[in-house]
This record gives C-alpha cells, structure tokens and sequence, in this order.
C-alpha cells in the first residue's frame, strides 16, 4: 500500500511480439535528452531481441522471465510508479503463460533516483 503522500501512476501498453526485435519502454523524469535517450528514463522495462522481459532496477538489469514470450502475440504491461518513492512495479497479461494480471517485479528503484524525489 502506498503512503498517503505518494502519487502512483499507471502506465498501460499493448505489444505485439515478434523475433528478432527489441521493445523498449519507459518513463522520463524530466525532457530527454535526444532520439532513443534511454538514459533519461527512470522507469524503464523492455522485451529482449530473444523474448525475455526485464526492467531497469536502479543501476542494473533484472531479467523478469526465464522462458521467452510468445511470438505474434500482444501482452498488456503496467508500470505502477510510486514518484514519491523512486518506485515502479511491472505488471503483465496475455499468452498462455500470463492469462491473468500477473505482477512480475515489485519496488524496482528508479534509474534516476535524484529526479524522482520531490
């Protein structure tokens, strides 16, 4: 549960999967810096050339799954981002393996932790 100051905010995306190609998603903090600026996102989660999901937590990469996605299939995503904490959590739904809202990793720090804090 969030404390009464927080503000979370929910992100939904729809993706259709396919081999051989990279997602990448996030949320800045604050104006990016330039065309593909990953760096400027404080939430960020991508599906892997190979299928595999992870998330930016903090400094480092967090593999989210160990089997790949299934391909030509569209997933539902759902950051819910905790700005006042530097959080985010990720969700997903679609395929055979993820029928129902699943949450796949919870209180990922932000990239940017410095932006995030009030």
């Amino acid at each position: 549960m969030l404390p009464a100051a927080s503000v979370a905010v929910t992100l939904i995306w729809w993706v259709p999967t396919s081999v051989g190609v990279q997602r990448i998603e996030g949320v800045a903090d604050g104006p990016e810096t330039g065309l593909h600026s990953y760096g400027s996102y404080s939430v960020l989660g991508r599906i892997e050339a190979d299928g595999i999901i992870d998330i930016r937590d903090g400094a480092s990469y967090v593999d989210l799954t160990e089997d790949a996605l299934q391909t030509q299939t569209y997933y539902e995503f759902w950051f819910i981002v905790d700005h006042f904490n530097s959080t985010f959590s990720q969700y997903i739904k679609g395929g055979a393996d993820y029928a129902e809202q699943t949450l796949l990793h919870e209180d990922a720090a932000f990239r940017n932790p410095s932006l995030g804090s009030p």
